[in-house]
């Protein structure tokens, strides 16, 4: 009797702690990635760690954070902040399956997508009201990056500039 009373207190309390689900991008893209809303200032968000600065650009990670973006763990974001506001989010993938998976999704969530061959590497563009999503695959397989730009402010970087600085967030993002 004892026991059985001490299994179902067991019980009962397993069904009624709630379970902390994998972080998740719950906030709608047109709003923000994570956790943090399109146009806020660096300093005013939590547990970030600067990982390069550039003139005005600056790039921040969360060192614990774990990106899942429908079932694929993408790992850690780079934030990308110009003139001080919050305009661009940086993924690395970690394989071609997750790379083909992905492009499924977004080709779903965000319609066709606009194709991009550039020299050793191809660009998928999806455009989402103020959002452009890009997804980039280096020819070697070796280097796939999912990338959020919000428009409004990513605009006024000049996109030469934005070309220079592609490959430094192909480098600062983690690789895990």
């Amino acid at each position: 009797m004892k026991i059985a009373s001490i299994l179902l207190s067991i019980m009962i309390m397993v069904l009624t702690v709630e379970s902390v689900p994998a972080a998740e991008n719950n906030l709608d893209i047109r709003d923000g990635i994570s956790d943090i809303k399109w146009g806020t200032e660096p300093d005013t968000v939590k547990g970030p760690t600067k990982v390069f600065q550039k003139g005005d650009i600056l790039y921040l990670k969360k060192p614990d954070e774990k990106f899942i973006l429908k079932d694929i763990d993408l790992g850690s974001v780079l934030y990308g902040f110009f003139e001080n506001k919050f305009f661009a989010a940086f993924m690395r993938i970690r394989s071609r399956d997750d790379a083909e998976k992905l492009k499924a999704i977004l080709n779903a969530d965000y319609g066709p997508v606009r194709r991009q061959l550039r020299v050793k590497e191809t660009v998928y563009i999806w455009d989402y009201h103020d959002i452009k999503i890009k997804l980039k695959e280096r020819e070697d397989d070796t280097v796939f990056k999912l990338s959020f730009y919000y428009k409004p402010l990513s605009g006024k970087l000049n996109e030469s500039k934005m070309d220079k600085n592609s490959e430094i967030t192909m480098d600062l993002v983690p690789a895990r």
